[in-house]
């Protein structure tokens, strides 16, 4: 089967799954930092609101063709090679970034099949942000960027092709879904006391077994 790299879907949150998450984004919440690599004084964990998002991940998931038909069928054929089976979405893991100015997620991987990034508030024009920003000057100004490392197709391969995204204020409402072993970071942003809030979580696929192969899974 011909490799991909990481595939990342771009898309937007429902309106009314959008709204209803900014009501509740705010509520104080059990800390995450446990479980989270972030350099961020505000994590916390959003579980129990699990069950609102997870039709909509299942549903997005399996229409991104990317998935479907080369990233899923590689994840499943590494674990058990069954006919007859159907595939299962679950949302096991949600938590909320509450991302203050100087703050930084270093680079990072998550646990799962897929993880994601909703852009809840983004508190800056990246344009004006940069021009104030250390790295006005300079040939690379990564103020405020999210950026993901792609390996290449031989996976054996020690070469990485950087792929680097500027979400600002325009990003409210949209939704990053990729694998979970896409290595990312998150760069700190400058110049205003607002709050930078995203919610993230990890997606699990697994088989929903009808007839185990010699009866075992």
């Amino acid at each position: 089967m011909k490799e991909l790299d990481n595939p990342i879907l771009d898309t937007m949150l429902p309106p009314f799954l959008f709204e209803e998450l900014k009501k509740i984004v705010n509520e104080k919440n059990k800390p995450h930092h446990p479980h989270l690599a972030g350099n961020i004084v505000r994590a916390e964990s959003f579980r129990e609101h699990m069950p609102i998002f997870q039709e909509f991940f299942g549903k997005t998931i399996l229409m991104y063709s990317p998935f479907t038909n080369v990233y899923i069928p590689q994840l499943l054929q590494r674990r058990i090679r069954l006919e007859g089976d159907r595939i299962r979405i679950e949302l096991r893991d949600l938590w909320v970034n509450h991302m203050k100015q100087y703050e930084f997620n270093p680079l990072h991987h998550h646990e799962g099949c897929f993880s994601f990034i909703i852009f809840v508030k983004v508190p800056f024009k990246i344009e004006e942000m940069h021009k104030i920003a250390p790295g006005a000057k300079g040939n690379r100004n990564l103020a405020g960027a999210v950026t993901f490392l792609h390996q290449g197709s031989n996976k054996t391969d020690e070469f990485f092709t950087e792929e680097t995204i500027y979400p600002d204020e325009r990003w409210e409402g949209k939704c990053l879904i990729f694998p979970s072993t896409l290595h990312h970071s998150v760069y700190p942003f400058y110049g205003t006391e607002e709050t930078r809030i995203t919610v993230s979580g990890n997606v699990y696929v697994e088989l929903m077994h009808q007839q185990p192969l010699h009866g075992k899974i």
